[in-house]
């Protein structure tokens, strides 16, 4: 899944790892201090945060499989939130 972020046409993408449970993501780049935000959820209701990274990367772990899950993330600078980007839904792998 593909997402178009922000206020430009920069892409962030969630995409299935090759282990079970585990979804990949790339994030929109930053070159300024920084770091990505990023969240979760079931149902695209109730979010839970994930740890917060500092590289253009992510992957969220123990996700149940065959399942759909809901992914976003915000970029955090000094001077605060940068706004979100919007949420995608994709498979959980097996």
């Amino acid at each position: 899944m593909k997402g178009v972020g922000g206020k430009t046409a920069q892409i962030w993408e969630a995409f299935k790892s090759n282990v079970a449970g585990e979804i990949l993501m790339t994030f929109v780049y930053c070159a300024a201090p920084h770091c990505y935000d990023v969240w979760y959820s079931t149902d695209g209701i109730t979010w839970v945060r994930t740890e917060p990274c500092i590289h253009a990367h992510g992957r969220i772990s123990d996700l149940t499989p065959n399942t759909f899950v809901y992914v976003r993330y915000q970029i955090i600078l000094e001077s605060g939130g940068q706004g979100g980007y919007i949420p995608l839904k994709i498979q959980v792998p097996a």
